[in-house]
Formats: structure tokens, sequence, C-alpha cells
């Protein structure tokens, strides 16, 4: 996932478009709202490889671990 692509960065990947947020208060508690839209960009036509790269994203978001060198 990339916010600015590099140069000659192989495919598939994801492209993150558009990021809205908002900070959401409640009696006591303080989150975040945040909405990105990604664009998907792949070698072959069609809405499949696509699909098939945001299920990868969501299943290493919901089951997967992620390292964010830095933080």
């Amino acid at each position: 996932v990339y916010d600015t692509v590099p140069q000659r960065s192989g495919l598939p990947y994801l492209c993150i478009a558009e990021i809205e947020q908002a900070v959401r208060e409640q009696v006591g508690r303080e989150w975040w709202d945040v909405r990105l839209q990604l664009e998907v960009w792949t070698a072959a036509d069609g809405r499949k490889n696509c699909m098939l790269a945001l299920e990868r994203l969501q299943a290493l978001l919901h089951h997967g671990t992620m390292s964010i060198s830095g933080y």
C-alpha cells in the first residue's frame, strides 16, 4: 500500500487516493473515524485481480499482524 508510488514498483499494488478523517467524542472517550479510498493497480484487465488484492488486504488487517517501522 502506497501513498506515493515509488518508480518501478511491481504490480499489483494499492495506492491511497483520498482520506477523510474526523475526531469523534463521547463522555470520557475520543476516537478517529477514518475513511480511505484505495486504487488497485494490476497488470490484468477486469475486476478479479482487484478483488483478490482487496481480499488479501482485508485478511491482513483483520487476521494478521503488521509492523510499521518507526511506530
